[in-house]
């Protein structure tokens, strides 16, 4: 048989009046699969619908803290792969939602400490902690007093030599940040804090961030008081000072040209029986030798305090020149050393 033979067994010639028919017939005998197969792709429909859900969104939350135990406000908390960021709460919390499950750095960085990071895995619908501690990049050896007027006047060096406030009110700092310095009248406002600075002591260093509002008068930001080792940071003569009052020797002050208006940063270095010196913004800009001696002492009602003289003898300093800080006082610092260059320029730079 050949082939044109074969062919013309299953399907009909061409002048077949019942051709077609014919045809359907013998193919769907011939082919029976094929056709079941024709059938059921024409005839059944795909009622599935494909998935589109994916693991649920977790958070990330935590505290920020620098020991011992000091919340870290104004933090700023990202995350690598970054896919959202927060900034932490006076408490130092922070929490961030939408987090898409995996592993993360969480990456806290805030003016005044070094960067620290943790690392959580994220799982779906769930929420995990990541607290982090981080390290100030102020110098701490020695510090017996640090005042950062985080929306109080708590010490945060641990000493737990906290402030009592007096009429001072809290305001915006140099970063722009509501209630994280104090504001003073320039008539009695200030804040007291225990004094410190014995009159033998060997070497210290007193430190804050000033604003005044007149750099015409003779005014007081800090004060160590008498009752112990009197010193001060102070703008007289239109100039920033530190001044040191050695025991029935006198006042021995440094200056440097004031001005107003701006956020400046003073330090006061004392030597015993070497020199006291003057810093702004990081700058050395005055110093002065000093006979040896302990400081002035023993007066005690004259105590120490941040925005005035000795607040118990705020009348007698008006009468005699003598008078309270108009402006803003931040971040004070009392450290029982003489801090370096070095530390005083990282000192500075934390701050900014």
């Amino acid at each position: 048989m050949s082939t044109g033979a074969g062919w013309q067994r299953f399907f009909p010639p061409e002048n077949d009046p019942d051709k077609k028919d014919r045809a359907i017939v013998i193919t769907a005998r011939v082919f029976p699969l094929f056709a079941l197969a024709v059938a059921m792709s024409c005839c059944t429909k795909d009622n599935t619908t494909p998935s589109t859900e994916g693991p649920t969104p977790g958070a990330i939350t935590g505290i920020v803290s620098t020991p011992p135990s000091v919340a870290v406000a104004e933090a700023v908390i990202r995350i690598e792969p970054e896919t959202s960021r927060d900034t932490t709460d006076a408490s130092g919390v922070y929490t961030l939602v939408g987090i898409v499950p995996g592993t993360y750095m969480v990456i806290s960085t805030a003016t005044g400490f070094f960067p620290e990071s943790t690392t959580v895995a994220v799982s779906s619908s769930s929420t995990v902690t990541g607290n982090i501690s981080m390290t100030s990049s102020a110098p701490t050896n020695g510090l017996i007093l640090y005042l950062p007027f985080n929306g109080n006047a708590n010490d945060a060096s641990g000493r737990g030599n906290h402030g009592i406030i007096a009429g001072a009110t809290l305001t915006t700092d140099r970063a722009g940040y509501l209630n994280r310095a104090y504001a003073f009248d320039g008539i009695n406002n200030n804040i007291s804090f225990p004094d410190l600075i014995p009159d033998t002591i060997t070497a210290f260093t007193m430190s804050a961030w000033i604003f005044a509002n007149d750099a015409g008068r003779r005014r007081v930001a800090l004060y160590s008081g008498a009752n112990r080792g009197e010193a001060q940071l102070e703008i007289i003569d239109s100039s920033f000072s530190f001044t040191v009052d050695i025991y029935n020797v006198g006042w021995f002050p440094t200056f440097s040209r004031a001005v107003a208006g701006q956020f400046v940063h003073l330090v006061g270095v004392y030597r015993r029986g070497d020199r006291s010196q003057l810093w702004v913004d990081g700058v050395l800009k005055s110093e002065i030798s000093l006979p040896m001696g302990t400081l002035n002492h023993g007066r005690s009602t004259h105590t120490s305090s941040v925005g005035s003289y000795a607040p118990q003898w705020l009348d007698w300093g008006r009468q005699n020149g003598i008078e309270a800080w108009q402006g803003t006082v931040d971040q004070v610092r009392i450290y029982t050393r003489a801090l370096s260059q070095t530390e005083i320029q990282l000192l500075y730079a934390s701050g900014q």
